[in-house]
């Protein structure tokens, strides 16, 4: 008698750790898959700035070259065409002057920032954001030419 109480404890027990496991994965995924549409918006946003258009020498792709440890999204674009991004091995290889490089991107609550930098022209820019009313929005920017 008391080896079936115990193990209808250890399977009621069981069932209940089952039922945790796989509640919280969506939730923990939704949460990452969230965060990175939020950083992709932002980029998007910091490409589309007018004050950041004469950054962009050639007109027909735009090359990033990705120093955050962030998946970008495929869905981002410029001049009506998904930039394509590269690793610093193939932009010295294939001989890319014109490429744009996102430094950083951060999120902290209601305060996004994205750090771009483009070599050829010597110029960088810093773009803050904050989110009011779950809209981000451009709160402040500082571009600089070396």
């Amino acid at each position: 008698m008391k080896y079936i109480a115990l193990l209808t404890i250890l399977t009621i027990f069981n069932s209940y750790s089952q039922k945790d496991k796989k509640s919280s994965t969506p939730v923990t995924q939704n949460i990452v898959e969230k965060e990175t549409d939020v950083i992709n918006n932002l980029i998007q946003e910091s490409l589309d700035l007018n004050d950041l258009q004469w950054f962009f020498i050639d007109e027909n792709q735009l090359y990033v070259l990705n120093k955050t440890e962030l998946d970008l999204d495929n869905d981002l674009n410029k001049f009506d065409k998904p930039i394509i991004i590269k690793d610093s091995v193939q932009i010295v290889s294939e001989r890319i002057i014109h490429y744009l490089i996102i430094e950083n991107v951060k999120i902290e609550s209601t305060l996004g920032e994205v750090h771009l930098y483009y070599p050829s022209q010597g110029a960088g820019a810093i773009i803050g954001f904050k989110r009011i009313n779950n809209k981000w929005i451009v709160d402040k920017q500082s571009i600089w030419e070396n």
